[in-house]
This record gives structure tokens, sequence and C-alpha cells, in this order.
């Protein structure tokens, strides 16, 4: 359902919401279909919610050790990178600055965004990069 989900969002089409609701009712904790709310939600503008999605995804995969397959590991840590876009976006810097450094920490080797994050975080400002939550 979460595939057909994400597939529905990024051609814009009606409808995603629906298949989420039904995966997150199978799988309160299913990451695939919390980061494509979290993605859901952003497109909206619903910034706060959308960040507590990314969240609980990111939550769902370390708390579970039957999730932490490579697929979904790079999930989260995609997930944990659009909560630190979505932190950024709305004014907590020093939050976002702790996030993007767990990112980092947990991120596989082989996510491909691991090199753009570590950029990000070399071009904080100290005080954000040495914040803390």
């Amino acid at each position: 359902m979460s595939d057909s989900a994400a597939v529905k969002i990024g051609n814009g089409e009606p409808g995603a919401a629906d298949l989420l609701r039904g995966a997150l009712k199978l799988d309160g904790g299913n990451p695939e279909a919390l980061i494509d709310v979290c993605a859901l939600l952003g497109r909206e503008g619903k910034k706060k919610q959308a960040l507590e999605a990314c969240g609980r995804a990111v939550y769902s995969v370390r708390s579970e050790s039957d999730r932490a397959i490579p697929g979904i590991v790079s999930l989260a840590a995609y997930a944990d990178f659009t909560k630190y876009e979505l932190l950024r976006s709305l004014g907590w810097q020093n939050e976002g600055a702790a996030v993007l450094k767990d990112c980092i920490k947990h991120a596989p080797a082989g996510w491909p965004g691991l090199s753009a994050a570590k950029k990000e975080l070399a071009g904080l400002p100290r005080s954000e990069e040495s914040g803390s939550r």
C-alpha cells in the first residue's frame, strides 16, 4: 500500500492519504508509510505534522531490530534529514543541528544523502553545530 501511495504522491495524484491511512491501520509503525505521510504533509505545508511523522518513522526503525534492514535504515536516514530540514524551516536551528548529527551518526555508509548531510553540518554556524536538543 505504501509503495502505491508513494507513486501517487510523486505524481500529485489524489488518493495517497487513503492508501497511507490503510497501511498505518495495519501497522501504525510502518516506516515507509510514515515517511510518505511526512512527504505528503510537507507538500501540504503542514510542517509540524510532517515533523511528527518523520520522527515516528525514525523511531520505528531505530527501536525495532527487525526493521533494521539496509533499505529501511536508509529510509530512516532520509526521514531524519527531512526532519532536520523541517526544523530549520520552522526556525529551530539548534534542534535541527542535533537531528542532523543523529542522521549522520546512524546513516548507513551507502546512503546517497550522507555526503550532502555532512556538507550541511560542516556549513552550520558553530553555535548551531554544538547545539543540543
